[in-house]
């Protein structure tokens, strides 16, 4: 049995390889259906700016090849089981983009009906929003900014939404805003353009670049927080700490989806926020929720244009069907 997957080949460029399938024990064999793009993660991995210390913290399941490339990649799958006892199912799996799999049974998660494929791509970024708003420890009244409106960005705003807190959606680039402002949950009035000087207490920075990180320590007044959910690989970070992130006692704090955070982390396992997590996306607002599909043929193209830094939207869905 073959087996058609994505590789990123050298840095800038990809292919979609063949390979034999081997069937393992207590393992399931899987159709996918879609899979989804982290694309902030898979364009500096694309791109080979994974710093070798961060190899073996970077690696996901059922990865092959390695950061110094050719490397398969991707964490986010919906499939339908081809025998055993999950067939007739869909689940959701970490797993790279690839036709057919085979998937230990232990890493499998059953999706109920009324989540649709759609939404349960979503499931790692849903993941990584609610894991950064524990490590917020928030209050109602805290002043609440989020910079950056993509796919993370839109993703926290979700998630508070969900929990009724108030926040203002941060962008610098006017379509990028203007497009955050369609979302059902990224109300009106509190969006704003990136000129605007209001101070905030809980900002969570999610653009990925050193001027938003920046934009995000000088947007906190006194004891203020800055919760950075971006990761910059190889690039650096060159900060202005010079001003009032000294006087003012500000923080960056670190948040990242591997380990739950630290408010919750006796009380909850992996388990129980995914669960949180499904329960977020039973909401029918995101049933309307638009996203640029791909055919999975077409993913090198595509992912050449995320490597070039070209905007592809929130959270792509690669799709499997009409695959030659």
């Amino acid at each position: 049995m073959q087996s058609l997957s994505y590789w990123v080949v050298k840095a800038n460029e990809g292919e979609i390889r063949e390979a034999k399938l081997f069937e393992k024990k207590e393992s399931t064999l899987v159709k996918t259906l879609l899979s989804g793009v982290s694309t902030g993660t898979e364009k500096l991995v694309g791109k080979g700016n994974v710093p070798r210390s961060a190899f073996n913290f970077m690696s996901v399941p059922y990865m092959k090849g390695n950061f110094d490339l050719p490397i398969k990649y991707g964490y986010s799958l919906v499939g339908e089981p081809q025998s055993g006892d999950y067939k007739g199912s869909r689940i959701f799996v970490m797993h790279p983009h690839q036709n057919l799999c085979f998937v230990s049974n232990e890493d499998l998660f059953i999706l109920p009906d009324e989540i649709s494929n759609e939404k349960a791509i979503l499931i790692p970024n849903m993941e990584t929003a609610l894991n950064a708003i524990w490590d917020a420890e928030l209050k109602q009244k805290d002043r609440i900014g989020i910079v950056g409106a993509g796919t993370l960005g839109i993703s926290v705003g979700f998630v508070l939404a969900a929990k009724d807190f108030n926040f203002v959606m941060i962008e610098k680039n006017t379509k990028r805003l203007k497009d955050s402002l369609e979302l059902k949950w990224i109300p009106l009035s509190k969006s704003e353009a990136s000129n605007q000087t209001q101070s905030y207490d809980i900002i969570f920075h999610t653009s990925g670049s050193s001027q938003g990180l920046q934009r995000s320590i000088d947007l906190g007044g006194f004891e203020s927080r800055v919760i950075d959910l971006s990761w910059y690989g190889s690039n650096k970070v060159n900060l202005n700490l010079g001003e009032s992130f000294h006087w003012e006692r500000k923080k960056i704090i670190s948040s990242q989806v591997s380990h739950i955070a630290l408010p919750k982390r006796k009380l909850i396992k992996k388990k129980d926020r995914l669960k949180e997590v499904i329960d977020l996306l039973r909401d029918p607002v995101l049933n309307k929720f638009r996203r640029h599909e791909v055919g999975f043929n077409n993913l090198p193209r595509f992912m050449k244009q995320l490597y070039a830094n070209k905007d592809v939207g929130w959270s792509p869905i690669i799709n499997y069907q009409n695959i030659s």
